[in-house]
């Protein structure tokens, strides 16, 4: 009976045993090395993922490099190029004893706008007095404008000349009669508005101008116009240094300043040629420039007078 019940607790036991889920004594050590082995990937995937953000980022620095660098040059190449607004003049030259002084006379031709505003501005600006040879424009218009920029030259001490009153080839050269027809009708507009009469002029084109050939013939301005405006009184006025910014409708400011400045280099007595109609807005522009440059090359500045220096074409 004891052997029966003790074979039967053994068999109970065994039972229990099966149907509690027991596992071998190795079976948890393999859990748990299944555990550090996908510890162990994990950690292979996120290093992984770090060295490819690190080349992302190490990709990325060269590329931004290479970038800042195109820019750089980019940058380089658009800088502009040195102009004349930004060349120095050339100093001042050793004066010798009782050698007369350099002189300027900027003078500004043509019909008045607003830009002859800016020019008599800037001139104001620097004390600087100049020589306007004006004509007018015949609109109702345009009338108390033109008074009024008259009048502030001669208040403000600058010199004004004779350009004819409408600057028109074709009727101002067909004949010393209407020549003189012309002038006279600008002389009185100024005296009108300023309380002066000229006595100074520069001819339309200048004394040596080839227009007038097609109406008078090439021998009527030195033979038949200049010797009567003389006998009348007048001194004209041509120039030896020119702005050229009458050769385009509107130069570019840096040319201007350059041609003035070069054109002056060398010269003890300087006349100007500049313009001072509505397109001319780089030459009012460019005053400013010019006015520093002549200084620096030791140039004091004078308006034209007819007693003055004279620059002549055709004698």
């Amino acid at each position: 009976m004891v052997k029966k019940l003790f074979l039967v607790t053994i068999v109970i036991s065994m039972i229990v045993c099966i149907f509690s889920g027991c596992s071998k004594a190795g079976d948890k050590p393999k859990v748990e090395n299944n555990k550090v082995l996908a510890t162990n990937e994990e950690q292979n995937v996120q290093s992984q993922s770090s060295q490819s953000e690190v080349n992302k980022m190490i990709d990325e620095k060269i590329s931004t490099s290479k970038e800042e660098k195109v820019e750089q040059k980019i940058e380089q190449n658009s800088k502009p190029v040195v102009t004349a607004t930004e060349t120095k003049p050339d100093k001042k030259p050793t004066e010798t004893p009782g050698k007369a002084d350099k002189i300027v006379y900027l003078t500004f031709d043509d019909a008045m706008s607003n830009n002859t505003v800016k020019i008599l501005d800037t001139l104001k600006k620097y004390n600087i007095k100049a020589t306007f040879f004006p004509n007018i424009m015949d609109k109702p218009e345009n009338r108390e404008f033109q008074r009024q920029m008259l009048k502030r030259m001669a208040s403000e001490g600058h010199s004004i000349g004779n350009h004819t009153a409408s600057h028109n080839y074709a009727y101002v050269y067909s004949s010393v009669d209407n020549y003189i027809a012309d002038t006279n009708k600008l002389n009185d507009f100024i005296y009108e508005a300023a309380g002066i009469r000229p006595n100074i002029l520069r001819f339309p084109g200048g004394s040596n101008n080839q227009v007038s050939w097609r109406y008078s013939g090439k021998e009527f301005m030195g033979k038949q116009l200049i010797p009567k405006m003389k006998e009348l009184g007048y001194q004209y006025f041509d120039w030896n240094v020119s702005s050229s910014d009458a050769s385009a409708a509107t130069l570019s400011k840096d040319t201007i300043i350059k041609n003035v400045l070069n054109g002056a280099k060398g010269k003890q007595k300087a006349i100007v040629l500049m313009h001072e109609s509505a397109a001319k807005t780089t030459t009012a522009d460019a005053l400013s420039n010019i006015i520093e440059g002549l200084k620096a090359m030791g140039y004091s500045f004078d308006t034209l007078t007819k007693d003055s220096y004279t620059c002549q074409f055709t004698k």
